[in-house]
């Protein structure tokens, strides 16, 4: 009898179906009948059928029982028993498919006795199966059985094959009681029953509660805008999930330190959502109070700051303290001490860094140890400005320290002021102090292209066009087309030479700031009308001294024509004193002209003389004056001898 197929039986079968048939060339299936090897107990007369194929000598082949056919054997022949009809089979019969065989119940489970009395019936006489579909069929260990030498074949009725099932009895119904309504009053029913409906009603109908929801109250409440609500639900969507009463608790914090209306807080909301993130008790109202107290700040200016930079409320008093005490050295104590004897900070009062960040509030966003104290030690350590310049400086021009290092202030300072116009490190904090937003304008676009125009068209030296750069730093922000219109003007509609043209730039360069026809055009045109001048002599005039270009014709020209016309005799003198010295009307009224006047007409000098005296220093002056008093006393006495 053979022994149940146990666990390790099943994964040789495996194995063996695996990797031995596809590695030969054929197979025949070992029985030509299916039997259950579970059954050999049931019948003796396959015991001996059972050993007759066991014998493999080669003797057994002329006996009456089939000789069991060797794996390499004539490949695929499925065999019946009777030895004659071995030869006529084909090579390869189609098989019978496993749909054509009789209905089995489920397989058992391993744990099972598998096939545990099946047998194969009767009926199904001789009927061959191939392996792949006896492992298919009887799974790996069925098809091994299937091909074991000692397997039986046990023949039961067909009927006997598939198991009984027991029916299961039907469970009877059980009958809906109905509903029964108590003995009410209809119309009390009906008014009931209205009720509901109308309730039912009501809720459909009802507006939605803004105040169930961190979206809604948002959108609807604080009225913010469908793209401030976009960016929230994509960038910030952990606001989305906060409480209504969170968010109104922030909000009221947000009011009341800081003054603001629904549009305040609106525009402070959807410029900076992640406001609405931070804890009301642990940073709102303790960074408030921190820059208030700091910085002695008003309502209204912590309101201006929050509403321009609202990023400021982002950070933690660690981090406000570090940039606070870059603008407060010597009032906030530092949060930590530098390693060198570099500058960390600039040194400013209270009122001072209180005025500059109420105009510039975006420099609390700068980092201070990759942004401002690398400012801070390029303007101190490298260019060599003392602490009171570089306050001057940054107090003017505060955006200096956001300014790029590498891109922006080396290849200006360094490389325009210093390595092409040979500045030293005096002129270029004497220039910085005198216009520091110099540094705003392109060196690409303004300053080079002003800076080859005057040194390759007008004539200019280096050394002129430096010295022109420290008399009108805003020389060089001035557009090409003003620049070509007033050189223009000069020379092809005033007949200026080359020579008074430079004379003219070198020490008015502001004139390039001036409009030309609201501005120049008129004061021209006056001392052209006022002293009757020919070309020649308004260019003379003008070329002699060109910062009357640049003074104001009600508030000082005028003033000085008419002081000077009560000294001199005529227009004609008045005419050719300003002609023979145009820088009469150069020098102040008060300080220069009315004085000399006085002390020349005490000793009775003529006016004419005034075109040489006022250009004297005081000193001289004084020695002029006593000279000539003491030489028309000897001109008395002589005149009386």
């Amino acid at each position: 009898t053979t022994a149940p197929p146990t666990t390790a039986m099943r994964r040789l079968a495996r194995l063996w179906l695996v990797l031995v048939l596809p590695a030969a060339t054929a197979f025949v299936t070992p029985r030509s009948r299916l039997r259950c090897p579970r059954c050999l107990r049931d019948s003796a007369s396959d015991s001996a059928s059972d050993s007759a194929y066991s014998a493999d000598s080669a003797d057994s082949a002329d006996s009456s029982v089939p000789r069991r056919p060797s794996l390499w054997d004539d490949a695929s022949l499925y065999y019946t028993d009777v030895p004659s009809l071995r030869p006529s089979l084909p090579s390869r019969p189609s098989l019978p498919s496993l749909s054509s065989l009789p209905s089995l119940p489920s397989l058992p489970s391993e744990q099972d006795d598998l096939f545990d009395g099946w047998t194969a019936p009767a009926s199904v006489g001789q009927l061959s199966l191939d392996p792949f579909a006896a492992a298919d069929f009887f799974g790996a260990g069925g098809a091994t059985a299937a091909l074991s030498p000692s397997s039986s074949y046990l023949r039961r009725p067909a009927a006997e094959w598939t198991p009984e099932v027991p029916k299961v009895p039907k469970v009877p119904k059980v009958p809906k009681v109905p509903k029964v309504l108590p003995d009410l009053d209809q119309e009390v029913l009906a008014r009931k029953v209205r009720a509901q409906k109308e309730m039912v009603r009501a809720q459909k109908e009802a507006p939605l509660r803004v105040d169930s929801c961190a979206y809604f109250y948002l959108a609807t409440t604080l009225n913010l805008s469908d793209a401030a609500m976009l960016r929230i639900t994509f960038t910030y969507p952990s606001l989305l999930g906060q409480t209504v009463d969170n968010l109104k608790a922030k909000v009221t914090v947000l009011k009341v330190r800081l003054g603001l209306d629904a549009q305040d807080l609106k525009t402070l909301l959807e410029k900076s959502p992640q406001v609405l993130q931070l804890s009301a008790q642990n940073n709102l109202r303790p960074t408030l109070a921190f820059l208030k107290e700091t910085l002695n700040l008003s309502k209204s200016d912590l309101r201006n700051i929050v509403l321009r930079t609202p990023t400021v409320l982002t950070y933690s008093l660690d981090t406000l303290h570090q940039k606070l005490h870059f603008f407060l050295g010597n009032v906030l104590p530092p949060a930590s001490t530098s390693p060198d004897k570099a500058p960390t900070s600039l040194r400013l009062n209270k009122t001072q860094c209180k005025k500059m960040l109420l105009e510039n509030s975006s420099l609390l966003r700068n980092s201070v140890h990759t942004c401002l104290l690398p400012h801070l030690r390029f303007f101190a350590q490298e260019l060599h400005f003392s602490p009171e310049s570089l306050r001057k400086v940054v107090l003017e021009q505060p955006r200096l320290l956001t300014y790029s290092l590498q891109f922006n202030l080396r290849p200006k300072i360094v490389g325009f002021f210093m390595e092409r116009l040979d500045m030293t490190f005096s002129h270029v904090e004497r220039m910085m102090k005198a216009f520091p937003k110099i540094l705003d304008y392109s060196l690409q676009d303004n300053m080079l292209p002003v800076a080859q125009f005057f040194v390759s068209d007008l004539g200019f030296s280096t050394m002129e066009f430096r010295s022109i750069m420290l008399k009108c730093p805003r020389i060089v922000t001035y557009s090409m087309d003003k620049v070509h219109q007033v050189v223009s003007y000069l020379r092809d509609d005033l007949g200026m030479n080359p020579r008074q043209l430079k004379r003219i730039f070198f020490q008015q360069p502001q004139i390039f700031g001036l409009n030309l026809s609201s501005n120049l055009l008129p004061k021209i045109h006056f001392l052209r009308t006022e002293f009757d001048l020919n070309p020649p002599q308004l260019r003379k005039v003008i070329a002699g001294m060109p910062t009357l270009l640049g003074l104001s014709v009600e508030d000082n020209l005028v003033p000085k024509i008419e002081y000077l016309r009560m000294y001199a005799r005529d227009e004609e003198e008045l005419r050719e004193v300003v002609i023979i010295q145009p820088t009469l009307l150069g020098y102040s009224l008060k300080n220069r002209i009315a004085p000399r006047l006085l002390a020349m007409g005490a000793i009775d000098e003529p006016f004419r003389k005034i075109a040489g005296t006022v250009t004297l220093t005081e000193l001289k002056f004084q020695k002029w004056i006593k000279y000539r008093e003491e030489k028309r006393q000897e001109t008395r006495g002589w005149s009386m001898e």
